[in-house]
């Protein structure tokens, strides 16, 4: 079963953020969220039920370096990614 990707726009604004806020923390951190958020959704798109259901059919696969979350939909063969954010903000904007 082959599964498309689409971000919505709204994650398109949070990765832009993200890109943001790590090119102030650390050099080159924005490289390697760049090369994890890829990974992550690769594998998204390669196993998109393996991640948990967090909230209202929303999944989340979390990254590791630097810590961000995917979250995401699937409908049909169409997997929705409608946000990215770091582990460490307030769960109530996702």
């Amino acid at each position: 079963m082959s599964f498309t990707i689409s971000l919505v726009h709204r994650a398109n604004i949070h990765i832009a953020q993200a890109i943001e806020w790590c090119s102030i923390q650390e050099q080159d951190l924005e490289i390697r969220f760049l090369k994890s958020l890829d990974k992550s959704i690769t594998y998204i798109q390669k196993n998109p039920f393996k991640s948990q259901i967090r909230y209202r059919n929303v999944r989340v696969k979390f990254m590791r370096n630097p810590k961000f979350g995917v979250h995401y939909i699937i409908d049909g063969q169409t997997i929705y990614i409608i946000g990215v954010f770091h582990t460490s903000q307030d769960s109530s904007k996702w």
